[in-house]
């Protein structure tokens, strides 16, 4: 027959009465928008200790996830997401953002799950080592918040930070992860930073450093603890 082969779609017994030539070729699908399930995925020239990205990218097992961003503008970040649950645990993730006019800042997120869904998001996020001497931050990220959609059982919770204007180009790196539930902490870093972000926004307070541009030593407190004062 002159016909040429069909691409691959759903299974049918056909009836053409044609025959096709023993050096025929099928076309290669090369979109596929249903799930696909396999028992591996092969790449050419990878290795057993390489995990295959969407992408096409390869990753080592011992290598941390990291993003670069823009943030000459500022905008926010979308760190992960913690998705619905209703059973107990509490997973951990810590990231660490660097940009080119600061030092390395620390964040810590605990998000609380109880049977009723995400009761709560811990977060512990350090101010970085050089700040303005009325305590705010020079360049870098200067609030931790948390969005969430829905309610109760279903609610899905968010984690951002806001990079200030003229912080340049930011690295996002996920530094830690614990082993416990970590199937509850997912989209990590999959998305690029935005000018704004929607709903309701709770911010998480930033810790700053106790040492030099830190609280001990802000030269424009004067603590005098052996006076006491007391209102009534």
């Amino acid at each position: 027959s002159d016909e040429l082969p069909i691409i691959n779609g759903a299974a049918a017994a056909g009836n053409s009465t044609s025959y096709s030539r023993g050096d025929h070729v099928h076309p290669q699908q090369l979109t596929y928008d249903n799930d696909i399930t396999a028992t591996k995925f092969i790449m050419t020239g990878g290795t057993a200790s390489q995990i295959l990205l969407a992408n096409g990218d390869t990753t080592t097992l011992d290598s941390k996830l990291s993003r670069t961003y823009n943030s000459g503008t500022g905008g926010y970040i979308r760190l992960c997401v913690f998705p619905a649950g209703t059973s107990i645990g509490a997973p951990y993730i810590q990231f660490q953002v660097q940009c080119n006019t600061n030092a390395m800042q620390t964040i810590d997120l605990t998000p609380n799950y109880s049977v009723n869904g995400i009761s709560a998001l811990y977060g512990v996020f350090t101010a970085p080592s050089y700040v303005q001497t009325i305590m705010n931050v020079y360049y870098g990220a200067d609030q931790l918040l948390h969005t969430h959609t829905g309610t109760g059982s279903a609610a899905i919770y968010s984690a951002w930070i806001h990079m200030m204007s003229g912080s340049g180009i930011a690295t996002v790196t996920v530094s830690k992860q614990g082993t416990y539930w970590p199937q509850r902490v997912t989209e990590i870093l999959t998305q690029d930073i935005v000018s704004s972000i929607t709903g309701s926004q709770t911010q998480i307070p930033m810790s700053f450093n106790l040492g030099t541009g830190g609280i001990i030593f802000n030269p424009n407190w004067d603590f005098n603890f052996l006076h006491r004062y007391f209102c009534i």
